[in-house]
């Protein structure tokens, strides 16, 4: 595994031989290789501030040879390439198909137990009705067997009254054999 310097050393090894910004293009190699090259640098490199040096073709040579050997960049990830996108794609559309189908069963599902708890509801709701019915039977019945306890509770009365009466006579008729 090679070395490939971050983004902060590339700016270092560019100060180092150039003193001003320039414009960047990055390419990328057959070999995949990263090829950086800066628009004005070739004139920063052969010129040193202040003074004019010549250089042979040869230094020349060597200085870019440098310098783009500190800025080559080795990719290490592979990129998909279109049939691993379209095979993604594929996959990735075969999933979104089974949710759809598992949403699709799944709202027939909460259709179906709509359905059911609307005859439920139908079904307490009769319910609910028949135990009203039973209860207003029920009063009715309540109200009658009321009616009945006071009804006999005044035939109590007069049977009572009847036996005091009925005391009474045989109290006179002992009375009137005594005599």
């Amino acid at each position: 595994m090679s070395y490939s310097p971050s983004l902060k050393e590339i700016i270092a090894i560019l100060q180092k031989y150039t003193s001003k910004n320039y414009q960047s293009n990055c390419k990328t190699r057959p070999d995949g290789k990263l090829e950086l090259s800066l628009n004005g640098v070739f004139e920063e490199i052969v010129k040193t501030p202040g003074k004019t040096r010549y250089v042979t073709h040869k230094q020349l040579d060597q200085k870019l040879k440098d310098f783009k050997q500190d800025l080559m960049v080795e990719l290490h990830d592979t990129f998909a390439t279109k049939t691993d996108l379209k095979e993604s794609e594929a996959r990735i559309n075969q999933k979104l198909e089974a949710l759809i189908q598992i949403v699709m069963v799944q709202g027939e599902q909460i259709k179906v137990h709509g359905e059911q708890i609307n005859k439920l509801t139908q079904t307490v709701e009769k319910q609910g009705e028949k135990i009203e019915a039973q209860g207003q039977q029920i009063q009715k019945v309540n109200e009658t067997l009321n009616f009945v306890v006071e009804s006999l509770g005044s035939i109590h009365k007069r049977l009572d009254s009847m036996e005091g009466r009925l005391d009474s006579m045989e109290n006179r008729l002992d009375k009137l054999e005594s005599k």
